[in-house]
């Protein structure tokens, strides 16, 4: 598998629209490197949860990744999330049938 690694310093932006636009511009690196891993490091900043005040611009984001969580299904893509707090993670991006693994530190304690 080729490796990707996704974390906020690399694709937030200070500008309107441009960390959704990184977001599906990573993604298609992932989709024509297949087979490759995607590793979205600090998750709950990158799809933090949508119950709270958020700009647009964020908002977006969210939504870029969850189109992208969907596009990856049924490809060699695999994608793995990890944050050290679960809770703030977008319950869309929490749920079973998506491609992100989210892993709290409990459960990883646990499995040692």
């Amino acid at each position: 598998y080729r490796f990707l690694e996704l974390s906020p310093a690399n694709i937030g932006s200070k500008w309107v629209g441009e960390t959704a636009q990184n977001i599906e511009t990573a993604f298609a690196a992932a989709k024509s490197q297949q087979p490759c891993l995607v590793f979205i490091d600090e998750l709950d900043s990158i799809a933090s949860s949508r119950d709270g005040q958020m700009t647009k611009s964020e908002r977006d984001s969210i939504n870029q990744l969850l189109v992208e969580l969907q596009n990856v299904q049924g490809t060699d893509v695999v994608v793995v999330g990890a944050t050290n707090y679960l809770t703030g993670v977008d319950r869309a991006v929490q749920r079973t049938d998506r491609s992100v693994t989210g892993i709290s530190r409990e459960r990883y304690r646990s499995c040692l």
